[in-house]
């Protein structure tokens, strides 16, 4: 068992990765993080920093604070996911690593939900209980990790509105959403499975019986998890576009002229510092 209860630490770099997240130079990241944590706020970066955020515009700053935010609360969740684990004495070192590896809050609450307060015990647990461990570990005979975002094409596609409408329809319960994974999706991961799970040299009963652990685990685990993560970021990207649509929509109106044909005069009134004046040519 491993413990670490006081170190918490994520195993990535939080500059590292928000400039991966967000699209940006590794240099911008680093300024941005270093600003906000001296407690700059964005107007003041977008206004008097120009030079440490690469003149980046204030809604552009927005998405990478908020980036910044979702990042800081993983770090938070996990590491509060590792004390629970720790204290309940069911930490592992391959488990550690792939929580402090979570850089979403997806992949932290499913790997923390089977040890949450409460909640069912697994079916590996049960097993252990009932003392199969060492019969299904002499099976696999080795151990190896998957990347499932291998297995992911990147770039999610599909039109904002079409999924607002169907996430909308689906909460009406007015239709029923079904995602459907590519044939060749579901057969690189079980190949993978397969390749890295069925040891060399196994009898025909063994490599059977493993085979349909693999379509077991992908049918009630596997798909579905899939699919919840591709739902919500699908979801998610749907919103910030719908947001963006209709930030540029009012822009355009709370900048067309009020009196077409007309020069416009516009005073902002001040008692301190004295009056700002702003004028609007007809054009």
């Amino acid at each position: 068992m491993a413990k670490r209860e006081k170190n918490t630490d994520m195993l990535w770099d939080m500059k590292v990765m928000l400039s991966e997240c967000e699209g940006i130079e590794l240099w911008v990241a680093s300024n941005i993080v270093d600003l906000i944590e001296d407690g700059c706020t964005i107007p003041f970066i977008a206004r008097y920093r120009k030079e440490r955020s690469n003149n980046m515009e204030a809604d552009k700053l927005r998405t990478v604070v908020s980036g910044y935010e979702k990042l800081k609360v993983v770090q938070q969740k996990a590491g509060n996911a590792i004390k629970s684990i720790a204290k309940a004495g069911k930490m592992t070192d391959a488990l550690d690593t792939t929580i402090r590896s979570a850089c979403t809050l997806d992949e932290i609450e499913h790997l923390y939900a089977p040890f949450k307060t409460g909640s069912k015990s697994t079916l590996a647990e049960r097993a252990r209980k009932l003392g199969l461990e060492p019969a299904a570990v002499s099976i696999l005979g080795k151990c190896c990790n998957i990347n499932m975002q291998s297995l992911v094409q990147p770039g999610l596609k599909g039109e904002s509105a079409d999924v607002l409408a169907l996430n909308r329809g689906e909460s009406q319960k007015v239709l029923t959403v079904k995602v459907v994974l590519p044939d060749q999706i579901i057969f690189r991961f079980k190949d993978w499975c397969k390749k890295n799970w069925t040891p060399d040299h196994c009898t025909p009963y063994i490599r059977n019986f493993l085979k349909i652990c693999i379509e077991d685990s992908f049918n009630r685990l596997i798909q579905p998890l899939m699919i919840r993560q591709m739902r919500s970021e699908l979801g998610k990207m749907a919103e910030l576009a719908s947001i963006d649509v209709f930030a540029q929509n009012l822009k355009k109106l709370l900048l067309s002229p009020p009196v077409r044909g007309k020069s416009i005069l516009g005073v902002d009134p001040g008692f301190k510092h004295g009056c700002k004046l702003a004028l609007i040519s007809p054009a």
